[in-house]
């Protein structure tokens, strides 16, 4: 499981739909940091387990990675925020056992 080895997920899409990789980062505890494309605003934002940043702007998408990997906590609390995120969504439950049990299999 590599997951464990990351601090947060970058997301670098021009568009997107709804990304396994951003569930898969969810269930890991790993924040993600994504455009406003597709669905991630809305999930990242309702769960507060990472930040969003303007389409194409590179100069935003820094400000936010730099802001993560100079507070910790702050990793830590959207990972956690995240993996609960999946957790309690009964809609994500039989995801979150399908994936946990995929990244168990692959260690």
């Amino acid at each position: 499981m590599l997951y464990k080895h990351f601090d947060l997920v970058l997301f670098t899409s021009d568009w997107e739909g709804m990304p396994i990789t951003m569930w898969e980062a969810m269930v890991n505890g790993v924040p993600v940091i994504a455009p406003d494309v597709g669905g991630f605003k809305e999930i990242l934002e309702e769960n507060n387990c990472g930040l969003i940043y303007e389409p194409g702007n590179l100069t935003d998408a820094e400000d936010k990675l730099l802001k993560l990997l100079d507070n910790k906590e702050l990793i830590t609390l959207l990972g956690k925020n995240g993996r609960t995120a999946i957790e309690n969504n009964t809609q994500r439950k039989s995801l979150f056992s399908k994936l946990k049990s995929l990244f168990r299999s692959n260690d």
